[in-house]
């Protein structure tokens, strides 16, 4: 369906449109209510690159639905893409709400790399249920902190199983529990990290290389890298001697980087 200057998409506009292929939104900056709802049997990828808005269960049950781009978007309501089963790619760098994620993508089961916009992670809200068997890929670009908790259980719990690559290229501080658990990460990447909390990487059994490659040296707490196997820390040569005068218990985990 080519309708360049489709603006506003009302609610239930597209219900039941069971035989609907392709639309063009490149103009689209508000989905309204179920507006798709039970009707992308057909409907594999979606680009929205104006919308901003999408409304409570606007794509639920879009089965065929594989990839969604919409770069300005800032609001989605509930349900909003809930039983999109074949959904795997999603992109929405400037969305940045954590508290109903659950919601916005329950059971779809099939989702494999996401990219969100949120900024700071309060790990007391899971971000996402345990129904992600496929969910490998998480890109956090905005994201510059992760507060912790008093236990082990963070943001990223439900992942723990899944999760193969996670980037958080602004993240300053990761606080108690951040990345707990998260034991199928093998390279983790912090270029900008300035604080680790205790247990901040615990449990991240199979973490082999971090980089942090920040200006100045890190600040470690004393448990920071409790139960985790990290056995490669890339520094900055210019800073190389200096951990390890600062940190001599992790002195041979240390590698100039450059």
């Amino acid at each position: 369906m080519n309708t360049p200057l489709l603006v506003t998409i009302g609610n239930n506009a597209f219900e039941y449109c069971s035989n609907l292929k392709s639309i063009n939104l490149q103009n689209t900056t508000y989905i309204g209510q179920r507006a798709f709802q039970f009707c992308c049997y057909s409907l594999t990828s979606v680009t929205a690159p104006n919308l901003v808005s999408i409304d409570n269960y606007a794509f639920f049950d879009c089965t065929a639905l594989y990839s969604f781009n919409a770069p300005n978007c800032t609001s989605i309501g509930l349900s909003a893409f809930a039983y999109c089963s074949s959904l795997s790619y999603v992109s929405l760098p400037k969305f940045s709400s954590q508290s109903n994620l659950r919601s916005i993508f329950y059971s779809c089961s099939n989702l494999n790399n996401v990219t969100l916009g949120i900024q700071i992670i309060n790990t007391s809200n899971y971000l996402f249920n345990n129904s992600y068997p496929y969910l490998s890929i998480l890109n956090l670009p905005a994201c510059t902190q992760i507060n912790g908790l008093r236990n082990f259980y963070g943001a990223f719990y439900n992942l723990r199983s899944y999760l193969q690559q996670l980037s958080l290229p602004l993240c300053s501080y990761i606080g108690i529990g951040g990345l707990s658990s998260l034991s199928y990460i093998k390279t983790l990447s912090l270029p900008k990290c300035e604080y680790l909390a205790n247990t901040a990487l615990y449990g991240m059994s199979r973490l082999s290389s971090l980089y942090l490659l920040n200006s100045s040296v890190v600040t470690f707490e004393t448990n920071a890298f409790y139960n985790c196997s990290v056995s490669r820390i890339y520094v900055p040569s210019s800073l190389y001697t200096q951990y390890k005068t600062t940190y001599p218990s992790l002195s041979t985990r240390f590698t100039s980087y450059y």
